[in-house]
């Protein structure tokens, strides 16, 4: 049977590319992303999964608003990189799984998920920004991958909530499957923290230590708990214009997004 070695939450912002394909490992400005993936790449190297599943969303490079799902699975023998403008990242293309696609996708379906379904697509920086960084790849990638694209920039989007009970049904899958083969799930996990920037009690006073990150999970549309750290127990909801997120209430204040 299929195990679930671990998990992987990682920015998929373009900046990781740009610090990779320029080679800014020594650069003071760009190293911290370097030492950031450093135990990741360890990590993955110990475990040497079989299969990432992939969690991530296309930015409008692969997938259009004229036919826009909440939940894609991606299918296929492998995923090219997308060209997003300025043509494809220098990047081999990853093997994909199709036999663990579709056992996922027939668990998936019976837990009543209408997914829909991709082949021939290539995968934005929503993958390959990360991935680039966190596995060896000049003779091709140590893995296959099954991707899942989340559609999260047109309205209706998925709730957290959704998510949640996909996530469920996705583990159970994974882990049903009859061939002995590793997975890792890559995500993005939503952590905050707070950043104090002076000015009280007097308008002089220095900012006093920033406070460890907290992870947070979502118990209602836009609303989160801690679930560790100093904040632990404590509750916060997001604040929308526009359906965008610009601010989080929490402990009787709001605090505005960093642009």
């Amino acid at each position: 049977m299929a195990t679930i070695v671990g998990g992987i939450a990682a920015s998929h912002t373009p900046a990781i590319a740009y610090a990779f394909d320029t080679q800014k490992p020594d650069n003071p400005i760009w190293a911290p992303i370097f030492e950031a993936f450093a135990p990741v790449r360890a990590w993955l190297e110990e475990k040497a999964p079989d299969v990432l599943f992939f969690v991530y969303n296309d930015h409008v490079t692969s997938f259009f608003f004229d036919h826009y799902s909440n939940f894609a699975l991606g299918f296929g023998e492998a995923f090219p990189v997308a060209d997003e403008g300025g043509g494809p990242r220098p990047l081999p293309a990853i093997k994909g799984h199709p036999a663990l696609a579709q056992h996922i996708a027939a668990g998936v379906v019976a837990d009543q998920f209408d997914l829909s379904f991709f082949q021939a697509k290539g995968l934005d920086h929503g993958v390959f920004s990360p991935l680039s960084i966190m596995l060896p790849h000049e003779h091709g990638w140590p893995v296959a991958m099954v991707p899942l694209q989340v559609g999260v920039l047109e309205f209706p989007i998925p709730t957290a909530r959704r998510c949640f009970a996909l996530g469920r049904s996705l583990r159970k899958a994974i882990l049903s499957y009859p061939e002995d083969i590793k997975v890792a799930v890559v995500d993005g996990a939503l952590r905050f923290q707070g950043i104090p920037r002076g000015g009280f009690p007097t308008r002089d006073a220095p900012p006093g230590p920033k406070g460890p990150p907290a992870t947070v999970a979502f118990y209602a549309d836009d609303a989160v708990v801690a679930t560790d750290g100093p904040f632990r127990g404590a509750t916060g909801r997001f604040v929308r214009r526009d359906g965008a997120i610009v601010a989080l209430r929490w402990g009787g204040r709001v605090h505005p997004r960093e642009p």
